[in-house]
């Protein structure tokens, strides 16, 4: 039976009290009061361990508006001083927090879904956890649904937020369906049963295999060196492959750059290596210093310092040696403009970065270019920086004609890590940013969330430090570690 929740009974009723359609001693099933003019509609259906609550929002004004947070409890965890908490943007498994009035799932609002994994809460005691889940698809919806849980005297509220502002236009309607499950602990992730068999049905799953092998990362130029005199691509100081390409000596070290790499490599037992930053940054024409703004370019491999394009595909070399190598494709969800028009690629420094559409001829190929550059240089990974940057209706499709037309290359994406877009390519986790992690969680546990939903597939962690004993570690956890020094510290490379 579906009910009915006018504006007047709201105010006169569930402002006062929710209405309890069910309670347990662990959880009882409310309408709360919603913060809307928006006409609310809703049906309940009850299982053995929860139930699922489907809204339906229609908009009979004449002016838009927003859909409202959603509030699921009350839930009753049995603990004092704190409780575990699912972490979807960086851990992807329960963290012990302290319990207080709200408390942000991953730390901090900014960390809403698709920034984090999925739009699931979960918390849990010693005894039992409580898992809630929205069934949504971003592509189709375009809602991004932060995760907050309340603590009053009540008990737990679990708070779905509408961090994106989604509204409904006059007459629009909107349907949200909305699964509660209450299961032991050491089987949290029974919880969100009913969010995977929606999230198998939407997308199909094409992911590279999990390679665990670890990583090395070199940042071949610095966005904080761009525009510097005497090095305006902000090229690394102990590097320079603008002066010497990636054969020619260094004058202070005695050694070419692509020697050191594979000496070192070998030495330290690293068979893949990701390049940043390899053609250099931006340093003219933007709005930021350092040219934050546009950097790091999506030229990625053109336009290379004539000393380095004569000797990139000495790249191969590394080959020989049994080392997989690729190409960090800067703001890969971007395309430069100059003089309103495309960058060519001979050209540098562009007035602005749009949006790439891949529908359009310009950016096309543009995109194109920088590939199969890429790919004729005999390149095995391709991280896409900034790819949430892309239209949403874009996405998965742009990815599966890369993957299509690349069939040998593996991508990884960064800037989000969505579950939707694990189903395509490699996860990029940065538990050493403070961003991405707030709370300072050092890993510790497998990424089960993404095993649940997404299993077998690739998870890189970017760390700045090199722990063997702490890489290890990881590998055993299921995640591939990917090791980046900083500037000064690859200055080991050439001793």
């Amino acid at each position: 039976m579906i009910k009915t929740i006018s504006i007047m009974r709201l105010i006169k009723i569930l402002i006062l009290l929710s209405l309890t359609l069910l309670a347990k001693e662990d959880y009882s099933i409310n309408i709360f009061p919603f913060k809307t003019s928006l006409q609310v509609f809703y049906k309940v259906k009850k299982f053995k361990n929860g139930y699922d609550i489907e809204y339906l929002f229609k908009n009979s004004s004449n002016k838009s508006l927003e859909i409202p947070d959603i509030k699921v409890g009350y839930i009753h965890l049995k603990a004092k001083n704190r409780i575990y908490v699912l972490n979807t943007a960086n851990s992807l498994n329960l963290e012990l927090r302290n319990i207080k009035k709200n408390i942000w799932i991953n730390g901090s609002k900014e960390l809403y879904y698709p920034i984090s994994y999925s739009p699931v809460i979960v918390a849990a005691d010693s005894k039992n956890a409580f898992g809630a889940s929205i069934k949504t698809n971003f592509l189709k919806d375009r809602w991004a649904i932060g995760g907050k849980i309340e603590k009053n005297k009540f008990g737990y509220i679990f708070i779905f937020t509408n961090e994106n502002k989604k509204s409904l236009n006059p007459k629009e309607s909107f349907k949200i369906s909305i699964s509660f499950r209450k299961t032991p602990k050491n089987r949290w992730l029974e919880s969100l049963k009913p969010y995977r068999e929606y999230f198998n049905k939407q997308f199909a799953k094409n992911y590279p295999p999990k390679d665990t092998r670890a990583i090395l990362g070199l940042d071949i130029s610095y966005i904080g060196a761009a525009g510097d005199k005497n090095n305006k691509r902000g090229y690394n100081y102990h590097t320079r492959l603008d002066l010497y390409g990636l054969t020619g000596e260094n004058e202070k070290y005695k050694k070419s750059f692509l020697k050191s790499l594979i000496e070192s490599m070998r030495k330290n037992g690293f068979q893949r290596v990701m390049l940043w930053g390899i053609s250099g940054e931006y340093f003219e024409n933007c709005k930021k210093k350092h040219c934050e703004d546009t950097n790091y370019p999506p030229q990625f491999i053109s336009n290379l310092p004539r000393k380095l394009s004569k000797s990139i595909d000495k790249i191969k070399t590394l080959k020989k040696y049994g080392i997989d190598y690729g190409f960090w494709w800067g703001r890969s969800g971007e395309i430069p403009i100059k003089n309103f028009e495309v960058i060519k690629p001979w050209d540098w420094n562009p007035d602005s970065l749009v949006p790439l559409n891949p529908l359009k001829k310009e950016h096309f190929r543009f995109a194109v270019n920088e590939m199969d550059t890429a790919y004729k240089l005999k390149a095995k990974e391709i991280g896409l920086d900034a790819y949430l940057q892309i239209d949403p209706k874009f996405q998965i499709k742009w990815l599966d004609f890369l993957k299509e037309r690349y069939k040998n290359i593996k991508f990884w994406i960064e800037g989000s890590v969505t579950d939707y877009l694990h189903t395509r390519a490699s996860l990029f986790l940065q538990p050493e940013n403070e961003f991405f992690n707030p709370l300072k969680i050092k890993i510790s546990k497998p990424p089960a969330l993404a095993e649940y939903l997404n299993p077998n597939a690739e998870i890189i962690i970017y760390l700045h430090t090199y722990d063997k004993n702490y890489i290890k570690k990881l590998i055993n956890l299921g995640f591939t570690p990917l090791v980046v020094p900083f500037e000064s510290n690859i200055i080991m490379l050439l001793l």
